[in-house]
């Protein structure tokens, strides 16, 4: 039979260590909101994989970083490099994640109309670049992987970009309704900001500390 105190301070170790990973994100994302090197996101994010795994609402795993997509010339030159190559932990079907940086903006900083605001160049460019991506990756999948052990499939894979900081930029509600208008249009491609994304952290953190995450005390 399994010792119980000891499982239990198992589990409460287990907690204390992920909480200090989540709490050591959090602060690296609050000391670094206005940082606009891209480079830079793409360590802190493969350093702190687990936020990632919360931008698609199914269990993701890293693949690769600066993952080759495809798009070589005949002379070798050029190539399509997705900053994060992800997997379906469940049914291995691949995910794209393109990055920017949290000061990158999302809309115009003029109207177009009256209460109406274009995204921005940045943010349709990078839609554009990781479906560009997903094509490259579909059309040469089997190249790619041949001789491989493949650790994912290419199903029409679900794609995204982590760009800005709503909660800097989107002040008024013309703004707010403009980007989610735009954003919400996209079946295939999520478009998640990067305070968006460490708010998740923090709700799991929340989750964590509850009550109810607290193993029972033994009999």
């Amino acid at each position: 039979m399994p010792n119980r105190t000891s499982s239990a301070s198992l589990r409460t170790l287990n907690i204390a260590v992920n909480l200090q990973s989540l709490k050591a994100a959090i602060v690296l994302w609050q000391s670094n909101q206005t940082t606009a090197d891209e480079e830079f996101w793409q360590r802190a994010l493969t350093d702190n994989s687990f936020v990632l795994e919360h931008v698609f609402s199914w269990p993701t795993t890293i693949v690769r970083g600066k993952a080759y997509v495809g798009g070589k010339s005949v002379m070798n030159t050029g190539g399509n490099v997705i900053d994060f190559l992800m997997n379906n932990q469940v049914t291995r079907n691949a995910a794209l994640i393109e990055i920017k940086t949290p000061t990158t903006p999302l809309i115009a900083p003029r109207e177009y109309r009256r209460g109406v605001y274009p995204p921005s160049s940045e943010l349709t460019g990078g839609v554009m670049q990781v479906l560009n991506y997903k094509h490259s990756l579909q059309q040469e999948y089997h190249s790619i992987t041949h001789g491989q052990v493949n650790p994912f499939d290419s199903f029409d894979p679900r794609c995204a970009i982590v760009v800005g900081n709503a909660g800097r930029e989107l002040l008024n509600e013309d703004k707010r309704k403009s980007f989610e208008l735009f954003r919400n249009q996209f079946s295939g491609v999520t478009i998640i900001t990067y305070d968006e994304l460490f708010s998740r952290t923090e709700q799991l953190i929340r989750v964590l500390e509850s009550p109810r995450s607290r193993p029972s005390r033994p009999i």
